[in-house]
């Protein structure tokens, strides 16, 4: 049986006080991220909204068919509508999931963690704790080097008198990182422009998307000229290695990115996130 264990750890603290302690101070540590996290994301959002407004000339940037919104607002409309779908329907969004989880295993002679969270930030924070050690297994691949066959057997073993052969949940103690806290979608027009990333990353980006569009809309007219069914993904990925390994998608790229430098806007203002279309 192929066991995987990835996210697994060990932990120094032993007793129920210590580990309330480890967890309640990682929690601090980790709605102080998470607030960073959601407000660096509004601003991506808020950013390529007004992007798209220079350089197409009929962008309706609504929210589930809503009225326009300035782009912080529509940010936040849509951090909430795209969590509210993760709740309502366990939907893996790694871009907009930012809740966190550890599961603790005790036993005799060790403690063990589990850490649930897609975002590496937050498992960097949950690693630079004290006395949290990483203590994966897996038995699919090699064991990482410096650790011998003796030692690996015996996590192996360690894991499964921890879990059983049961969910982590029915066996070890859940602690929710997000808990009662609210996550803020508040972030202002001035901090926002601070956070906004850099002209040369959106340029980037933009002319990287358009031109993969440019060229998934010729694949799927030459599909139909062929009376083919046009699969969207087979179409995207084609279209992205064209993009990005041939002369003749180097120069679409390159097309795209010199007209959009001419209309992007290098930096934006406050008073342009908060500017209804």
């Amino acid at each position: 049986m192929s066991t995987k264990i990835y996210n697994g750890y060990r932990i120094r603290e032993k007793t129920l006080p210590q580990i309330q302690k480890l967890l309640h101070s990682f929690r601090d540590k980790f709605e102080k991220k998470v607030r960073t996290l959601v407000a660096r994301k509004m601003c991506e959002i808020a950013v390529n909204v007004l992007d798209h407004r220079a350089i197409r000339k009929h962008y309706s940037d609504t929210v589930g068919g809503e009225c326009k919104h300035n782009p912080l607002g529509f940010a936040s409309e849509c951090v909430r509508l795209r969590r509210k779908k993760i709740k309502e329907t366990s939907y893996r969004d790694p871009e907009f999931d930012f809740d966190c989880e550890v599961t603790v295993l005790t036993g005799k002679d060790k403690t063990l963690a589990l850490l649930y969270t897609e975002q590496r930030e937050i498992t960097k924070i949950w690693e630079s704790m004290p006395g949290v050690k990483e203590y994966g297994y897996w038995n699919n691949t090699d064991q990482p080097e410096g650790i011998s066959n003796k030692e690996w057997d015996a996590r192996g073993k360690e894991w499964d008198k921890a879990l059983g052969h049961r969910p982590p949940c029915e066996v070890g103690l859940s602690f929710d990182c997000m808990g009662t806290y609210s996550l803020p979608t508040d972030c202002s027009a001035k901090e926002c422009a601070k956070r906004a990333p850099s002209f040369e990353s959106r340029l980037k980006r933009l002319s990287a998307d358009f031109a993969i569009g440019f060229k998934m809309g010729l694949l799927k007219r030459q599909a139909r000229a062929k009376g083919e069914k046009a699969d969207m993904w087979d179409m995207f990925f084609d279209a992205r290695k064209f993009v990005a390994d041939t002369e003749e998608g180097k120069v679409l790229l390159k097309k795209f990115s010199d007209k959009y430098a001419r209309m992007l806007k290098r930096e934006y203002s406050p008073e342009d996130l908060e500017k209804l279309a």
